[in-house]
């Protein structure tokens, strides 16, 4: 148990195991070792060594001592490391488990650069982003498959291959395939999913019955899942996907707008696989129009993502309202504060939020006309109710949904988080925006960095 206990995994997990082994018996760690050995040589999988090795301890056991209670020990130690190897095994029953090669590191990085083209991905959701980023995908010289949930919209962009509401002027590829069949997403090397935030958590259901555990998700939607327990989009999709497949957060300050136009941007994969990023590197990257950096944090990369859009909102209602600069600086740079207060107590980096998808993505959701954020809160500004505001936006507004999950999330963690209160209590609480305001400006006196980050 003591690889186990300490998270070591591949070559140290297998070799510490063997010790250990070797310590308590040596006729059991030969039985277990030569087990090992002979399934690799065979097989080249090196986790189905591990397993038949660990399945072989509770039986040698038995034999060599006849010890009830060592037996049910052993018995259970086995069963952890099977355990442990529930994607491997998903893996090796579809046959794509990685095989064990001298050569496979010193090629890893030339295959990420071999399958950048010619690459199958599914991409779910037909919204401005999903189509942006198909567009891009088709460009890099991938096969591209659309995914829409709705037949009148499927018939309507074949029809007329383009989505003039959404993305006026731009003409989607006849090489990009569009349909409602999400079978497809069984034979794709990548699966994108593009579909608005309340829609994630079904649509990663009906996926995980679809896609083989070895396939990537990357999520490039924004926001909290507020049906789970307020976690983050990737441990929705990971739970949906029983954890069989690695998942990546594509984010930062990204304008579907621009990028269907190749326009250049930059943007951020993160994960908590060092591969599954690098795929996804490779895949949207190009040296044209688009810049894709790779990141381990992808907790602090979605909390800067989701909670941007309540800063976003919040920015709008302060232009809907006439007020100037001044206050849509001050806004913007308290609200990034909290944000990634609340980050660094969740585990996020620190310096997470001055990069991409934090300040980065705060400018340009804030201060564009693009961003629906901010049109909302302008016409919110301007007298309009929440919901009036966001039917004439007429697309899916994340910030209103953002505000509901990052105000509870909130106040789980015990942090404070004043301007998500405020937009909470203006558009869950019908609160005036001007009374809002002069709530944020009458709070205690304080210093700029005294409440910072938590540490």
């Amino acid at each position: 148990m003591f690889p186990l206990y300490f998270g070591f995994k591949g070559g140290k997990g297998v070799l510490v195991g063997a010790v250990m082994l070797a310590f308590f018996d040596w006729r059991v760690f030969v039985i277990a070792f030569a087990l090992f050995i002979l399934s690799v040589v065979l097989t080249k999988w090196i986790s189905l060594g591990s397993i038949l090795g660990a399945v072989s301890f509770p039986i040698t056991t038995w034999l060599f001592y006849r010890d009830p209670v060592l037996t049910a020990m052993a018995f259970g130690m086995a069963a952890a490391v099977v355990f442990m190897h529930r994607s491997n095994i998903g893996r090796i029953l579809h046959g794509t488990e990685n095989k064990f090669s001298l050569r496979a590191k010193r090629r890893s990085k030339h295959r990420l650069t071999e399958r950048r083209s010619n690459m199958k991905v599914f991409v779910l959701g037909t919204g401005g982003w999903g189509i942006a980023l198909a567009m891009l995908l088709h460009q890099n010289g991938h096969e591209v498959t659309s995914w829409t949930y709705l037949q009148e919209e499927c018939d309507l962009l074949h029809r007329e291959r383009c989505n003039e509401k959404l993305l006026p002027g731009v003409v989607i590829p006849e090489g990009i395939e569009i349909t409602t069949d999400m079978s497809g997403a069984a034979k794709a090397d990548l699966v994108v999913l593009a579909v608005p935030s309340f829609a994630v958590a079904s649509t990663a259901e009906r996926l995980a019955k679809i896609v083989p555990p070895h396939t990537v998700i990357v999520n490039v939607g924004k926001g909290l899942d507020s049906k789970h327990g307020y976690c983050r989009f990737s441990e929705t999709i990971s739970n949906a996907m029983n954890g069989s497949n690695p998942v990546v957060a594509l984010t930062g300050p990204t304008h579907a707008e621009e990028v269907a136009r190749g326009i250049p941007t930059a943007i951020v994969a993160a994960s908590e696989s060092r591969a599954a990023p690098e795929l996804t590197q490779a895949a949207f990257m190009n040296d044209t129009n688009f810049r894709v950096y790779t990141s381990s944090d992808i907790i602090g990369c979605e909390l800067g993502g989701a909670f941007k859009n309540i800063i976003a909102l919040g920015a709008g209602i302060s232009d809907g309202l006439g007020l100037g600069d001044n206050s849509k600086a001050a806004f913007m740079t308290r609200g990034l504060t909290e944000i990634a207060r609340l980050g660094v107590k969740l585990g996020a980096k620190q310096e997470t939020f001055a990069g991409l998808s934090g300040v980065g993505d705060l400018i340009v959701t804030c201060c564009s006309m693009h961003s629906r954020n901010r049109r909302a809160g302008i016409l919110i500004g301007k007298g309009a109710t929440a919901q009036e505001a966001m039917k004439e936006v007429g697309a899916t507004v994340e910030g209103y949904y953002a505000t509901e999950a990052g105000y509870h999330l909130a106040q789980q963690q015990g942090v404070s988080m004043p301007i998500t209160e405020a937009m909470y209590a203006v558009l869950y609480g019908g609160m005036p925006a001007q009374e809002a305001i002069k709530h944020l400006l009458n709070r205690p006196r304080r210093g700029e960095h005294e409440e910072v980050w938590v540490h």
